[in-house]
């Protein structure tokens, strides 16, 4: 009889136990479960339609603008010249884009003077540009643009003249600097990942003396560029 109450008693106090285990268990099951924070993401504007583009262009010199400029009588003589750009741009949204566009620009100028009819002597100039453009850019639709900018204008004359000279034959450089004002039209078709980029550009800078010109330098021109960008 003792063995049969001890047996009911273990029985009844298991019982109690694996209620009260499965209670606690079902307790820790359904505390909620906290969700694990996730960095938030930067987001800069521009950065996921960069693109760097690369190739060649041509100036010519407005004549009717800058004669001290473009006359070889009265001044330099330039005419026209040719280089390479480099352009890096970022468009921000559907409407507006920035750039910044630079490279080098070559001129060379051959002096003759001549006396009724006879030579005299010559005088050889080449001037390097080096602009620096900062531009906005409207977009008009999807990829044709108009950009007003400003420029900075990083000039570099070296001359050289013939032993018959009134001087003699020597060398001179010269060094100068401009600031301006730009005004391109062009399109930057995209096609995947690369970037054609072609534009009409003129520009006209202050009249700050540079070379002994106070004149303002006047030209237009034109560029081709291709690279790569990123959507």
């Amino acid at each position: 009889m003792k063995i049969q109450i001890t047996i009911i008693l273990m029985f009844c106090f298991f019982s109690t136990f694996s209620q009260e285990t499965e209670q606690e268990t079902k307790i820790l099951n359904s505390k909620p479960k906290t969700k694990k924070m996730s960095s938030p993401k930067l987001n800069f504007p521009g950065i996921s339609n960069f693109s760097l583009a690369i190739g060649g262009g041509a100036n010519y010199y407005i004549p009717s603008f800058d004669q001290n400029w473009t006359d070889p009588k009265l001044g330099v003589g330039l005419n026209y010249g040719y280089g390479f750009y480099i352009n890096t741009s970022s468009r921000l949204n559907e409407k507006y884009g920035i750039t910044i566009t630079s490279g080098k620009t070559f001129s060379k100028i051959q002096k003759e003077f001549v006396t009724e009819g006879v030579f005299q002597y010559s005088a050889e100039e080449n001037l390097g540009v080096i602009p620096i453009i900062l531009g906005l850019r409207r977009y008009m639709g999807k990829s044709f643009y108009v950009e007003p900018g400003v420029t900075i204008h990083l000039l570099k004359s070296k001359i050289k003249t013939s032993e018959t000279h009134p001087f003699g034959k020597y060398e001179k450089a010269d060094a100068g600097t401009k600031f301006g004002l730009n005004i391109a039209i062009g399109t930057d078709a995209r096609i995947k990942k690369m970037v054609v980029d072609i534009s009409v550009f003129g520009n006209i800078t202050e009249t700050k003396e540079s070379f002994g010109i106070r004149d303002p330098m006047v030209y237009t021109g034109m560029k081709a560029l291709i690279g790569f960008g990123k959507k």
